[in-house]
């Protein structure tokens, strides 16, 4: 009886045992799988950011580039003239008389270079011997007297006295271009060559206001030392001293060449290219400078005609004609001269010499023979675009536009009529798709777009 219970004990035991194993398989089990669940709602959050990242990262990439893509900028197509400039080197000339020195010495300046004067008006002087001392520390006091009398007008109260102010606004405009200049020179912005001229025409221009003002406009101690100082010297001069005179009435120029003299239509015709390239100006042509008696002191220039000869290369030739009238700028002078007529024009091998003959600035440009110009030829009218809207083809000279129809940008072949430095006349097709018209839109950077496209 006793091993019976025992045995059966035994199995109830083992049944427990088997029991609770199966508990802790099926605990196990469910640890495994809620375990599993949550590797793999870690896998899935890990692969939820991750695409979320690779999205934001296409996003991002997308948005810089379509930021960094070139954006078209958009013509309106009008109709207009276009003409083309050429830049270009110029001999200047005209009738000049000259006036012979009346004995021999130092040619000092009376009159500014450009200034119109009247028959027997006195234009120079000429100290004879040698005065080189005395005309030395003459220049140097009337460079100290100018720079007082700066000084002074710089200081002065001009609406204390009605005549004074309106004498001083009469030279004010010429006296402070003068001293502009002179101070560019001064700051190496200006060639210094020109500084004896500027200081010339800014002491004759002070001179000539002295003469004008009251005495006590100047009223000043320095100054008035100065003055007894050249006052002094010019009396020992005196007696060394010849004057000349106008013996016409003209412009003054100091300027002295081979082409100073009465010009003929043949004189014109003779000037060459190489001659307007090779030009240089006589070093000799100094406003103070020694001179022998029969020698030519200036010249005037009576008429107010002079002719501007410029060397054109033989592309530029077709764009101008004879009797035609053109506009002409001269960048040193800011000159705008806007009836230049052209009165011949002579071919070479390599070019042409342009003649236009021009009826104003000649008192301005009197000291001048040499200048740069720009020559505007005749002009066309027609569909103007600018020359960064034109698509070459790659394999000929075909050109197009992209012109833009109902938001979509389409490519269209354009016939060149003609062109400048920026713009360019042309046309399309009568038996165009998208012909061009006043008004219509072509977009000015093609590059930035491609046909078919549609722009927002």
């Amino acid at each position: 009886m006793a091993n019976i219970r025992s045995q059966g004990d035994r199995q109830e035991e083992q049944s427990e045992l088997n029991k609770r194993r199966a508990r802790l398989q099926d605990a196990k089990l469910r640890r495994q799988a809620e375990e599993n669940k949550q590797r793999r709602q870690r896998i899935a959050l890990i692969l939820f950011f991750i695409i979320m990242i690779v999205i934001l990262t296409v996003a991002m990439i997308n948005v810089i580039l379509e930021g960094a893509k070139t954006k078209p900028e958009l013509y309106i197509v009008t109709k207009d003239n276009l003409s083309r400039t050429v830049e270009t080197e110029a001999l200047i000339l005209r009738d000049e008389e000259a006036v012979e020195a009346n004995s021999t010495g130092t040619l000092m300046p009376y009159k500014s270079e450009g200034e119109r004067v009247a028959t027997g008006e006195l234009v120079a002087q000429i100290i004879k011997g040698d005065a080189s001392a005395e005309i030395e520390k003459l220049n140097d006091l009337n460079e100290q007297i100018t720079q007082r009398k700066i000084t002074i007008l710089e200081n002065q109260d001009l609406h204390s006295n009605e005549v004074l102010e309106a004498t001083y606004a009469k030279y004010e405009p010429d006296i402070a271009n003068y001293i502009n200049e002179a101070r560019a020179i001064s700051n190496q912005q200006l060639d210094l060559s020109a500084l004896e001229n500027i200081s010339n025409k800014l002491d004759i221009e002070l001179r000539n206001r002295s003469e004008d003002l009251s005495d006590y406009a100047f009223e000043d101690e320095e100054l008035n030392q100065l003055l007894n100082q050249k006052n002094n010297i010019e009396a020992e001069l005196n007696s060394k001293m010849s004057n000349i005179y106008a013996q016409d009435s003209g412009s003054v120029s100091y300027l002295l060449d081979d082409y100073s003299k009465d010009i003929s239509l043949a004189d014109i015709d003779q000037v060459s290219l190489e001659d307007i390239h090779n030009y240089e100006a006589n070093k000799d042509n100094k406003l103070h400078k020694k001179i022998d008696q029969g020698q030519a002191a200036f010249n005037l220039i009576p008429a107010y005609e002079q002719y501007f000869l410029a060397a054109v290369p033989k592309e530029a030739e077709a764009l101008f004609e004879k009797d035609k009238y053109y506009p002409i700028n001269i960048p040193e002078f800011d000159i705008d001269i806007d009836d230049a007529k052209l009165i011949n024009i002579k071919k070479e091998d390599k070019g042409a010499v342009l003649a236009f003959k021009v009826t104003t600035e000649v008192e301005t440009l009197a000291g001048q023979r040499k200048l740069d110009l720009r020559l505007i030829s005749k002009s066309d009218y027609g569909l103007k675009i600018p020359k960064s809207a034109l698509l070459k083809s790659e394999n000929s000279n075909n050109y197009s536009v992209m012109t833009l129809r109902q938001g979509y940008v389409y490519n269209q072949k354009v016939k060149i009529i003609a062109t400048n430095e920026d713009y360019a006349l042309v046309k399309t097709n009568d038996n165009a798709k998208y012909p061009l018209e006043e008004t219509s839109i072509i977009v000015q950077n093609p590059e930035s777009v491609e046909s078919g496209e549609k722009i927002n």
